[in-house]
């Protein structure tokens, strides 16, 4: 299904003003604002720096979500075993 020029705008604008009120900004004047804000947009982040990029690229770690996929996987290795000695 396509969606139509004004839907994608509506959803541009409801992120910005999300983007707005979760991030710090109040630090920027009116000028960095829109332009951080705009930045932010598809990923939330308003720069690359070490606090707030990716923790892979600069600490060579996995992230959170990663973390516990790897947890459930394993816990689910473990419960399979336990059957399989069981029987």
């Amino acid at each position: 299904m396509r969606r139509s020029r004004n839907f994608r705008r509506r959803h541009l604008k409801r992120i910005k003003n999300k983007r707005k009120k979760q991030g710090n900004w109040l630090y920027f004047d009116q000028d960095d604002n829109i332009r951080h804000v705009n930045c932010a947009l598809k990923t939330g982040k308003i720069c690359s720096c070490v606090m707030c990029g990716n923790v892979r690229k600069y600490f060579n770690e996995s992230t959170i979500q990663e973390k516990k996929a790897i947890i459930s996987e394993m816990e689910q290795i473990t419960e399979a075993r336990e059957e399989e000695s069981i029987e």
